[in-house]
């Protein structure tokens, strides 16, 4: 997680890059309070790319959507399917000079959505693929969303949300 230092750090950076900007110390500690919780290299690489990208200095949320942006996987739905579809050409195991060899994994999200859409074995055995193109995608997509909301939620939020859950949130 970002130390003081690297925050500080990344907000001399964006005012050297915005230098009609000026920065109050209140607004400065919310970008320290909202920053936090990202690793240092990222969030310097994220105000990099709003630097390169942005005329406008950075608000917390475009350092998040940056820091998610620069961490997410390239591969949408339909190419991920279309993977899904290679690997199930080939056997589930193959044997080489007597040894058992298994096929290196996909993108974790990958096989996630596989295993949601009825697993490798089901996939292969289906002979309805229109649904389970559709099972896959919905399920990869899914998972998707989960893991941007995961990266991009502050901690206080995930504290509030599980108190909620615990019956512990007062109203």
């Amino acid at each position: 997680m970002a130390t003081e230092s690297e925050i500080a750090e990344v907000l001399a950076l964006l005012a050297a890059a915005y230098p009609r900007t000026e920065i109050p110390e209140t607004t400065a500690r919310l970008y320290r309070l909202m920053l936090s919780d990202i690793p240092g290299e990222s969030l310097k690489a994220a105000a990099i790319h709003c630097v390169r990208t942005s005329k406008w200095f950075p608000t917390v949320a475009e350092l998040v959507d940056a820091c998610y942006g620069l961490s997410k996987t390239d591969t949408s739905a339909e190419e991920a399917w279309g993977m899904v579809l290679q690997r199930l050409q080939y056997p589930e195991t193959i044997f080489r000079d007597g040894k058992r060899l298994r096929l290196k994994p996909l993108s974790p999200e990958i096989e996630e959505a596989v295993r949601i859409a009825g697993g490798w074995t089901g996939l292969r055995m289906s002979e309805m693929i229109a649904p389970d193109r559709k099972r896959f995608i919905d399920a990869y997509n899914a998972i998707l969303d989960r893991k941007k909301r995961e990266l991009t939620e502050h901690p206080l939020i995930e504290g509030m949300k599980a108190k909620w859950r615990l019956g512990d949130g007062r109203s």
